[in-house]
């Protein structure tokens, strides 16, 4: 998939680009020269110009179908880039509708965004948080005829049964402790029939294909790699819908480094402040891991198996890695001797910790520190601390 989608890229960019020059050359020497001609000659010379918009438009949309599918490619070989650091959660989200008002208003539809001026930022990709924002908004201003979208945007704080404040919308009480964003976006459509919100998140599902004429619309992998997307930043994302009475797509990401005074325990951590690489598939270690390091005052990334730990490795350059054994694909053990080969990646310390965990065998492939599950936080800490300390 990826080395045919990188073909298809080379005869689009040249239908692009020439119909672009086309189009510049006509409005600058040809339109003014036919603005003279008779009717007949107007009318042509605006069917051109029409069609000349169609045709960029239509490239523009090959080449948005190409890039979806080069990165279900690249997450699927662990290729896949994350570009983490702090983002401005207000700044992604006004700029991202701004960047869809013109398309909305062309089909007649108000966009009513409520994003608050304080909202606290978040650790992430901020490319990728905006890329879930673009195809949720897109896929309402597709398939909405009338009426308006509305986006809404929240921090929010989970604590033991309950959320402070209320939520903009229904969250799921399943998820860990923490402060989220919440976003929220509304559209006035026909709806999703139950059967189709089975599918609606499935690569190539094409859930959506029966609110309209049920042909197929696009290629059905945006919401799939906004999903992706929202699950590597240990979020989740939603939809609530009925037929007839439009939808409302919901995600929410943790937040970074959180709201002050939302919980006790919580800090501000500052971007300066040593980078630790969390790798284990199960989500809820990632999650209490996650919440242990940034309140001892450490920024954390995750991966959730080897491929994607290697990779996240070598292209953030973490200050220290605390990694799993029992891991699907290249286990955990297998992962330490290929970072400590690898002479970008050898020095940084890394510590085991495993239900698994084999001291010697830690040892022997050169990670710095081994630790059981159950771990106690005061030994993870004071772990951590010493071998950073160590490596300063």
């Amino acid at each position: 998939m990826s080395t045919v989608s990188h073909e298809l890229r080379t005869p689009l960019t040249i239908v692009h680009g020439f119909a672009d020059r086309i189009q510049k050359s006509y409005q600058k020497h040809i339109m003014p020269t036919l603005s003279t001609q008779p009717q007949r000659g107007q009318r042509a010379m605006r069917r051109i110009a029409q069609n000349l918009d169609n045709m960029i438009s239509g490239v523009k949309r090959l080449d948005d179908l190409v890039e979806d599918v080069l990165i279900v490619a690249d997450i699927d070989a662990g290729r896949f880039v994350w570009h983490m650091g702090e983002v401005n959660t207000g700044l992604l989200l006004q700029s991202t509708i701004d960047a869809h008002r013109e398309d909305a208003e062309a089909k007649g539809l108000r966009i009513q965004a409520e994003v608050p001026d304080d909202l606290p930022p978040l650790y992430g990709d901020a490319e990728r948080l905006a890329l879930v924002v673009e195809n949720v908004l897109t896929n309402a201003i597709k398939f909405t005829d009338h009426g308006q979208i509305d986006i809404r945007a929240q921090a929010i704080y989970h604590q033991g049964e309950g959320w402070s404040p209320s939520p903009i919308v229904s969250v799921p009480d399943s998820l860990p402790e923490s402060a989220y964003l919440l976003v929220s976006i509304r559209d006035t459509g026909p709806g999703i029939s139950p059967e189709a919100q089975r599918t609606l998140f499935e690569r190539f599902g094409q859930g959506m294909r029966d609110v309209l004429t049920d042909k197929p619309v696009g290629t059905g992998l945006g919401l799939a790699i906004s999903q992706e997307i929202v699950t590597h930043h240990n979020g989740h994302i939603w939809v609530e819908s009925e037929p007839g009475h439009g939808s409302t797509f919901s995600f929410v990401v943790p937040l970074f480094p959180g709201p002050e005074g939302a919980s006790e325990g919580h800090v501000r951590v500052p971007d300066t402040a040593p980078s630790i690489l969390v790798v284990d598939d199960q989500k809820s270690v990632r999650d209490l891991l996650h919440y242990i390091l940034s309140n001892a005052g450490y920024r954390t990334m995750a991966a959730t198996d080897g491929l994607t730990a290697l990779n996240m490795a070598r292209a953030h350059k973490p200050d220290l890695i605390v990694l799993d054994i029992m891991m699907p694909g290249i286990n955990g053990l297998d992962v330490a001797s290929v970072l400590k080969a690898d002479r970008t990646t050898r020095e940084i310390p890394i510590v085991i910790l495993s239900a698994a965990a084999d001291s010697e065998k830690a040892a022997q492939l050169g990670a710095e520190a081994c630790l059981s599950k159950p771990v106690e936080e005061a030994a993870l800490t004071q772990t951590l601390a010493r071998l950073l300390k160590e490596r300063q």
